[in-house]
């Protein structure tokens, strides 16, 4: 995720959407594919056959916060397979695209990095994603029955899955106690609209002058969640067209 801000009164907050892939061709050093949880087996020859050939793998990804739970997966991996160690290495998001797109251009990519939903589609036109369809048993239906259709979506090119999901969003209004008392506002309920924060909002600026609502200019925590609460869309459900001419978002 990138740095947390905080908000006065209204704000929105989201963590990162992201998957795990896996580089076509880097590092690794056997066949065969492994994850926990129903997959092929790492330390398993193609014939079946259990094999003791050390394999090394390097997982690289952008959140320092994630860092010892990606430490511990790992850890836990070689506990079952003591033929594989997993190196961990954290990079910071704003240097993290920079340097995967260079791995990249150099072929050098990661046996195993994070991937973005706004980066996905390129590294899989490249050709340089390894296809996880059948990492599973269960092929395509492992999942297909442990992930939302969407997030499965999101990784999937030409019908084939190239990322196991990791992250999801999670996106949401939170606010100010102090602020709302001191302007006499009731706090958000179920019953809230898009009017109800839009009024709300305005009497909090009136009574106080402090903001009513505050959201970063960008996509994922501020303008792309208004488009879709006004009723618009942001790209169609074929991916053909874009919604920004339509007058709902423009009014969002």
């Amino acid at each position: 995720m990138r740095n947390k801000k905080r908000y006065w009164a209204l704000g929105l907050t989201a963590c990162m959407l992201a998957s795990v892939m896996a580089g076509c061709g880097s590092g690794g050093g056997t066949d065969s594919k492994g994850s926990s949880g129903g997959s092929k087996d790492s330390g398993t020859e193609a014939s079946g056959t259990s094999s003791d050939k050390e394999v090394k793998l390097t997982m690289l990804g952008w959140e320092i916060y994630q860092q010892a739970g990606m430490e511990a997966l790992a850890k836990a991996y070689h506990e079952q397979h003591p033929n594989v160690t997993i190196d961990v290495q954290i990079s910071t998001w704003s240097e993290y695209w920079t340097k995967l797109e260079a791995m990249a251009n150099s072929n050098s990519l990661p046996d195993i990095f994070w991937m973005h939903t706004n980066e996905f589609s390129k590294y899989a036109e490249a050709g340089i994603l390894a296809d996880l369809t059948d990492l599973y048993d269960e092929g395509k239906d492992y999942y297909t029955k442990n992930f939302a259709e969407n997030l499965v979506q999101n990784f999937t090119y030409e019908d084939k899955v190239y990322g196991v999901p990791k992250d999801v969003d999670t996106v949401a209004l939170v606010y100010n106690k102090d602020i709302f008392d001191e302007a006499g506002v009731s706090y958000p309920d179920d019953t809230w609209t898009w009017d109800t924060l839009v009024e709300a909002s305005q009497t909090i600026h009136d009574k106080t002058g402090k903001y009513g609502i505050m959201a970063d200019h960008n996509e994922q925590e501020g303008w792309l969640n208004t488009i879709y609460q006004a009723g618009g869309f942001y790209v169609n459900e074929d991916k053909t067209k874009a919604g920004f001419e339509d007058p709902v978002p423009k009014k969002a």
